[in-house]
C-alpha cells in the first residue's frame, strides 16, 4: 500500500521539536468489503488495539476515511486517513491528501527510512487545518527550509486549496495573532 507520515508526527523534522499525541498516517486504498477486511485482519494480527471494537472502528470508513486505534501497547494513537486511489476529490482536505501521496518523499524518521509528505504539503496541510499550533508549525517550516522549499509550487497548491491568503500571510512571517486575530 502507498503510504506516508503528516502532520504533527513530522513536526521535529520540519519544524521545531515537541511532544505531539498522535501519529498521523496517509494510506491509499481501494475503498471495498475486501480491503476493509484485510486491513482490519492486518491490524488485529499485528496486536494494533481499538478503542472500542473494530466494528465500531471500521463502522463509517469508506465515508469518513478515517481510523482511529492504538499501538499494541494501547498507550499510542494513531489516525490513519484513508484516500481512495480513483476518487475525485470534494474539498480541500481531500485534495491536500492527493497532493501529499503523489509528492511523497523519503525521510529518516529516528532509525527508519519511511515515506513522508513533502515539506511544501506539510506547510499547506497545515494550513489547510487551520489550527493556530498549525500555523506555528507551518511558519517554522517555512522559516527552517525557506530556501529549500518550492514558493512556486505553494502559490499554486495554496490557492487549489483555498489557503492562498495563509500562505501570502506566512511568507511574511505574520505572527499567528495576525491570522487569527479571534
Amino acid at each position: 500500500m502507498k503510504y506516508l507520515l503528516v502532520g504533527g508526527v513530522l513536526t521535529p523534522l520540519y519544524a521545531e521539536a515537541r511532544q505531539t499525541q498522535d501519529i498521523d498516517l496517509l494510506v491509499e486504498i481501494q475503498f471495498s468489503n475486501e480491503k476493509l477486511m484485510l486491513l482490519s485482519s492486518e491490524l488485529q494480527k499485528s496486536k494494533f488495539q481499538p478503542f472500542t471494537t473494530w466494528k465500531d472502528t471500521f463502522f463509517d470508513w469508506v465515508t469518513t476515511h478515517f481510523i482511529t486505534f492504538l499501538d499494541p501497547s494501547g498507550t499510542l494513537k494513531i489516525d490513519l486517513n484513508l484516500t481512495n486511489e480513483n476518487e475525485i476529490p470534494k474539498d480541500q482536505y481531500e485534495k491536500i491528501r492527493i497532493l501529499a501521496l503523489s509528492n511523497r518523499v523519503q525521510v529518516k524518521f529516528f532509525d527508519l527510512v519511511c515515506w513522508a509528505e513533502s515539506k511544501e504539503d506539510f506547510i499547506l496541510g497545515k494550513l489547510v487545518y487551520a489550527g493556530i499550533q498549525d500555523y506555528n508549525d507551518a511558519l517554522a517550516c517555512w522559516i527552517r527550509f525557506k530556501e529549500q522549499i518550492d514558493q512556486q509550487y505553494l502559490d499554486e497548491k495554496s490557492k487549489e486549496v483555498h489557503v492562498y491568503k495563509y500562505w501570502k500571510m506566512l511568507k511574511e512571517k505574520k505572527p499567528v495573532e495576525e491570522v487569527y486575530p479571534d
